[in-house]
């Protein structure tokens, strides 16, 4: 594999953790097929149509790479005919070399030959070229090629971006699943626990609503993330080549994340390797070409040619005729068409420059803006950790007091929420940072490892 390719998937090696199960065709009655990141990307590359087109596309190019580098090679060609005829010479040089009048008045009334006739080309001088080393056309050629393989890698990363943000949002589902399903059952318990103290007389029955609604909001946000978690295991079942979303169960585990590059070796990377710039510089390298093709119609062609034919009108001996000449072809003036198309293609030249450093200085801006996003995902954790140990304190100190008949049930309840609150936030930022690391390996152009 080349280079190019391997680095394309640098971070999703990072991000995916070693394969647990093949991944092999199951009847539909099988048991669901348990996978991770790994797998599912594995799959997705392995079936994504639009990787595969960019693979033709490169066979594509090396094809036009052959063909070109043929053009500067000698050729061989063949000719057989066979000839009926009749009538008489339209004038004296219609047969070579022959001007006698009884010879050009000679009318025949059926005549018949047959000929062989082997040409033979060579291009010494072509295209500004000594027999085609760099050429324009070839160099061209091999810039197509380039941004073909180039292309192929940015499809690679989107596929992996694509699949990674699905697998992910499928955990974070299940996670808003679990933690909904405290939420519901907290409620529960407290509405319970108000219940009791109002036949105690301990609160006023209104309180009793207040429960009741909050426990049916939080029952809705239940089923809303049920179906929400159903969607996204729809979604990744279809990017993995599933068509049912319970052939596929996620192993819940959630990938190591990767060592953050400095940010300098990023930007130094992507300048070296990343696809879009690759892509740019393969259009820049194409107008170059361009240019030298244009100014190359102005230089002088020159090549060896040869031919022999053999022919036989099947009365007496055959005749044969061999040639061979140095052909020369000098431009000398086409009324500016040259000078016309010399400025078309500097003109494009200066705009794909542009397009270069406008795509370079994008590139620096989105790796600079996802780097920057993951600092601020992992201080919002650190912050987040630390007022979740502060709730988790309280809560013993609550439960201690409740033991001690110093507050009522509802309090440890209170506080249990405020630390269901926290998790929940909590739960956000550790669904975020992998994500912000996956966009990173995308706006890096698949370089990082």
């Amino acid at each position: 594999m080349p280079k190019n390719r391997k680095t394309a998937v640098g971070v999703a090696a990072a991000l995916v953790f070693p394969a647990l199960f093949l991944w092999t065709p199951r009847p539909a009655d099988a048991e669901p097929l348990v996978c991770n990141l790994d797998l599912c990307l594995q799959q997705a590359l392995d079936r994504s149509p639009l990787l595969k087109l960019a693979r033709i596309e490169i066979e594509s190019a090396e094809a036009t790479l052959l063909k070109k580098k043929a053009a500067f090679l000698p050729r061989l060609d063949l000719h057989l005919s066979a000839v009926e005829f009749s009538g008489e010479p339209t004038s004296p040089f219609s047969v070579f070399n022959v001007t006698e009048a009884e010879i050009v008045n000679r009318r025949i009334l059926f005549g018949e030959y047959a000929a062989l006739t082997v040409d033979f080309n060579y291009p010494i001088y072509q295209e500004g070229s000594f027999f085609g080393m760099n050429a324009p056309s070839l160099a061209s050629a091999e810039t197509q090629r380039r941004r073909q393989a180039f292309s192929e890698i940015q499809t690679r990363e989107e596929i992996i971006y694509d699949v990674t943000e699905s697998y992910l949002n499928a955990l974070w589902k299940m996670e808003k699943v679990r933690l909904a399903e405290n939420r519901v059952r907290g409620s529960q318990q407290q509405l319970s626990v108000i219940q009791a103290e109002i036949g105690l007389d301990l609160r006023s029955s209104h309180e009793t609503e207040l429960a009741q609604a909050d426990l049916a909001m939080h029952q809705e946000v239940l089923h809303a993330a049920k179906a929400a978690e159903e969607e996204a295991r729809a979604d990744l079942a279809r990017q993995v080549g599933l068509s049912d979303p319970d052939q596929i169960e996620l192993d819940g585990t959630v990938p190591p994340l990767p060592e953050l590059p400095p940010l300098s070796r990023l930007f130094e990377r992507a300048e070296q390797a990343h696809p879009k710039i690759g892509i740019q510089q393969s259009l820049l390298d194409r107008s170059q070409t361009d240019l030298l093709t244009d100014r190359s119609h102005r230089w002088p062609t020159l090549a060896l040619q040869s031919s022999y034919t053999y022919a036989d009108d099947f009365s007496l001996p055959g005749n044969n005729y061999f040639q061979a000449l140095l052909k020369l072809e000098l431009p000398l003036y086409d009324f500016g068409g040259y000078r016309a198309g010399v400025i078309e293609s500097k003109t494009r030249l200066r705009a794909e420059e542009i397009r270069l450093s406008a795509v370079r200085e994008t590139i620096r801006n989105e790796i600079a803006r996802a780097y920057a996003d993951i600092h601020e995902v992992e201080g919002r954790l650190s912050v987040i950790e630390k007022e979740i140990l502060k709730a988790e304190v309280k809560l013993k100190s609550v439960r201690a007091r409740r033991k001690q008949g110093l507050v009522g049930p509802l309090a440890v309840l209170e506080a249990e929420s405020h630390r269901l609150d926290l998790q929940q936030s909590l739960a956000d930022a550790r669904h975020e940072r992998p994500l912000k690391y996956a966009a990173l390996q995308k706006m890096a152009g698949g370089i990082w490892k």
